[in-house]
């Protein structure tokens, strides 16, 4: 993305507004379509905007528009807040690719819900649910416990799948999963 950006901080809050455009030099990959890329390289109109209270609320959305007639291709807002270790947040998801995109016209429309628990001050307990809200069916739900020290996060999770779709089937998982603090993920 390129454009241009303002923001502007107070003794309480933050403001931020980003207004550009963005354009792909390269064809995507299909992981790519699926998450919600284009499949041509048009340059479309783009715009993030965010109020946050540190430490309490925050409230972000990012929009992409249609370069051919203005409409929205792409939206995604969250609110989020944490209070006392423990996180929420609330998600609303909408994908509208019309016919100039690709050959059928796909739209996507769902909404997530998480809560995140601190247990004691190394372990925390979170969970996370999925609605499809087009063809109104619960699209994913997980659970997960998590421990972290000083270099290390170990987190055991479940998760439900509800959707069939082209990388994954509908099913139950378990993940062990350990992210090393400072050095990235294995």
């Amino acid at each position: 993305d390129y454009g241009g950006s303002y923001a502007y901080q107070g003794e309480t809050y933050l403001a931020d507004l980003f207004l550009g455009q963005s354009f792909q030099l390269d064809s995507p990959t299909t992981e790519e379509l699926i998450a919600g890329g284009e499949n041509e390289n048009f340059s479309d109109p783009v715009a993030r905007w965010q109020l946050a209270f540190p430490g309490l609320l925050s409230f972000d959305h990012s929009v992409r528009l249609h370069e051919s007639d203005g409409r929205v291709a792409r939206s995604l807002a969250n609110l989020s807040t944490e209070f006392g270790g423990f996180t929420t947040s609330l998600t609303h998801f909408l994908l509208d690719r019309g016919q100039e995109y690709q050959e059928t016209s796909e739209k996507r429309q769902e909404i997530s819900a998480s809560l995140g628990i601190p247990l004691d001050e190394s372990w925390t307990w979170s969970s996370t649910a999925i609605r499809d809200l087009e063809s109104d069916e619960n699209r994913l739900a997980q659970t997960q416990l998590t421990y972290t020290m000083d270099c290390a996060r170990f987190s055991l999770e479940y998760r439900k799948d509800y959707t069939s779709d082209p990388n994954a089937t509908a099913g139950n998982s378990v993940m062990f999963r350990i992210d090393l603090i400072g050095a990235g993920s294995a």
